[in-house]
């Protein structure tokens, strides 16, 4: 069996690429990505100011805790999330440990918006590093000792709603003045 021959015709490539290029292309809009590049333990440490005669008292320590939130542009779509916990615990107004623990993150987001970016940066990173840092104090205290506790999550949209109250707060203040 043949196949028949239709013909050839030559094209000017020139004059077709630029009848391609004048055409209106369709504008799509770009997706959104959010990536978390690295999640990584920054700095920890323990003290235990009254061992060993804190292993003799027999009550569960009060636990209190301190929270710190920061971040860092590393480029215009890529960011560092820390988070900084300091636990310490007393039994009978005697420190039994101070337990700190920095957990950091690397995430690039595309795309997004800066009111979104915001919020991914103090919400969503925050939550993301969150079980780490409960794994890694859990794993110091018993390390250290002590019997193992978790500590409570954090709601970092309610932290974040704070923050930005305090930030307009301010800015209202200073436009008064």
């Amino acid at each position: 069996m043949t196949t028949p021959i239709l013909g050839t015709a030559e094209v000017n490539n020139s004059q077709h690429d630029k009848a391609v290029d004048a055409s209106p292309r369709p504008s799509f809009p770009l997706t959104p990505s959010f990536k978390v590049i690295k999640i990584y333990l920054k700095s920890s440490f323990t003290e235990q100011p009254n061992s060993p005669e804190i292993f003799n008292l027999a009550n569960s320590p009060e636990n209190s805790y301190e929270i710190d939130i920061m971040q860092d542009s590393i480029s215009n779509d890529t960011h560092e999330v820390s988070i900084t916990v300091t636990v310490t615990a007393k039994i009978y107004n005697k420190v039994s440990y101070i337990v700190n623990v920095k957990q950091s993150g690397v995430f690039q987001f595309e795309n997004v918006s800066p009111e979104l970016t915001d919020e991914l940066l103090n919400i969503n990173c925050p939550a993301l590093l969150m079980p780490h840092i409960k794994s890694n104090i859990s794993d110091l205290v018993l390390r250290s000792g002590f019997n193992s506790f978790s500590i409570s999550d954090f709601d970092f949209k309610a932290i974040y709603a704070q923050k930005k109250f305090f930030l307009d707060l301010q800015k209202n203040r200073a436009k008064l003045k």
